[in-house]
């Protein structure tokens, strides 16, 4: 598949590759195409075992697009050396308006690995963090250091995470 997207169209807005196998060597091929895609606003990649190097490879080819509004990566199964490739991808990506994590497994650590990029996330509008176990002690991470920074944040989604008042308390404060 990655061998053959250069033969796509540079015009192509919306790329999803979701549920296959391309993992960490597709990855590889990937990011060394994706960059070129100077109209892509919309990507998603999701559950296709890319690994903490493919998610690597993947974003930072994806920080040079300018025009790129939404990216999926669900079911990546990020730890926290993933989730952490995945914040600094995001670090320079302040155009991005709508990130899906959805069953992405990060835990604790890779929330806060993630926060260090998703607060600089500025016109992000929607966030989508369903299933990343990140618990009260992610949560409190989120709200005291990338919710009050995300001011435009229209559409936030935090179901099964092992939140508890604790985290109900972090997040009134936050918005």
């Amino acid at each position: 598949l990655a061998q053959d997207l250069p033969f796509v169209s540079s015009s192509l807005q919306f790329l999803d590759i979701s549920n296959n196998a391309v993992g960490e060597q597709g990855a590889k091929h990937l990011a060394n195409y994706l960059h070129t895609l100077s109209n892509l606003e919309s990507f998603a990649i999701s559950q296709n075992e890319l690994g903490s190097i493919g998610v690597m490879l993947i974003m930072k080819s994806l920080s040079r697009l300018s025009s790129l509004r939404c990216l999926s990566l669900c079911e990546e199964k990020l730890n926290a050396t993933g989730a952490g490739y995945l914040g600094e991808g995001l670090s320079s990506m302040g155009h991005l308006e709508e990130l899906n994590l959805f069953a992405c497994s990060m835990g604790v650590d890779g929330v806060k690995s993630l926060s260090l990029g998703l607060r600089k996330c500025c016109s992000l509008r929607v966030l989508k963090l369903s299933f990343a176990h990140i618990l009260d002690s992610g949560m409190k991470v989120m709200c005291t250091e990338v919710f009050p920074k995300l001011i435009n944040l229209v559409h936030l989604e935090l179901q099964w995470n092992g939140l508890t008042r604790d985290s109900a308390s972090y997040l009134s404060d936050s918005i």
